[in-house]
């Protein structure tokens, strides 16, 4: 009689395949849904100045695990910001993700709580949007944060 080769290896073949199938499910499940941050209804809001000091004190530990990881070591996040008349954020919402969740979360949570100067035309069906891109780069030495911000 013939065999069809090893468990072992039958095994790995088995278990490899189910990670793969896992993964692969998991991307096509977390692109179709939008990530979107609420602030806090007791928190206090930040200015872009307060949230830049806030991520570069976050990767302080952030960017030993980023630096495990060769395509992580720099990123960024687009985040779309539904801005209130009074210049609030109503809420914040991923537009382009970094690929690492982690941050993504940190800075999409940190934009909900941001606060911009009032818009100069309040227009009151379609509140003003802004998108804020947060750029990292991790290096043994440190990180470098930067914040962009546009009208939409």
């Amino acid at each position: 009689m013939g065999t069809t080769g090893f468990i072992r290896t039958a095994t790995r073949w088995l278990s490899c395949s189910g990670i793969v199938f896992a993964g692969v499910a998991g991307a096509c499940a977390s692109s179709s849904s939008a990530r979107v941050y609420e602030p806090p209804q007791t928190a206090a809001r930040l200015s872009l100045d307060d949230i830049h000091d806030r991520l570069t004190e976050m990767m302080v530990f952030e960017c030993p695990r980023l630096l495990g990881s060769r395509d992580r070591r720099r990123g960024s996040v687009s985040i779309d910001l539904a801005v209130g008349t009074d210049g609030r954020v109503q809420h914040a919402t991923i537009h382009h993700g970094s690929g690492d969740a982690t941050f993504d979360d940190i800075a999409g949570g940190l934009a909900a709580r941001l606060a911009l100067a009032p818009p100069q035309q309040v227009m009151v069906n379609d509140p003003p949007t802004h998108r804020l891109t947060v750029l990292y780069e991790c290096a043994p030495a440190g990180a470098d944060i930067r914040l962009d911000t546009d009208s939409l």
